[in-house]
């Protein structure tokens, strides 16, 4: 159920749940929730990805989700930003937090709450 790290001697293993080819790019690494959100390199890319991928396959799903209505000419970076303001997820001086949503979008995605 979730990545385990089992030491023998002064080898470590990481056991997860499936199986990781090495070839994987890391956005897949992120996607298939390999590697915990705040520990992504790029977590933007990733969040960018899966906001395409509910775009296509479930959009009125990905919409009700987060309460956010958008148009499909819409851009990705914008829907990442209406994300943010409806999660409150704002900086001072009224710039919305992308680090923090690029996080919340991962990890909804990972723990399989949309």
């Amino acid at each position: 159920k979730k990545i385990q790290w089992i030491r023998e001697g002064d080898l470590r293993f990481m056991d997860t749940p499936g199986v990781i080819p090495r070839s994987d790019s890391k956005i897949r690494v992120g996607i298939t929730a390999s590697k915990d959100a705040h520990k992504l390199k790029n977590p933007d890319k990733v969040a960018y990805e899966i906001i395409r991928v509910l775009r296509k396959q479930n959009l009125e799903i990905f919409k009700k989700f987060y309460k956010i209505d958008f148009e499909k000419k819409d851009s990705d970076y914008n829907i990442l930003l209406k994300i943010g303001k409806k999660k409150n997820y704002v900086l001072k001086g009224g710039e919305i937090d992308e680090n923090r949503t690029v996080t919340q979008i991962i990890s909804d995605w990972q723990k399989g709450k949309m």
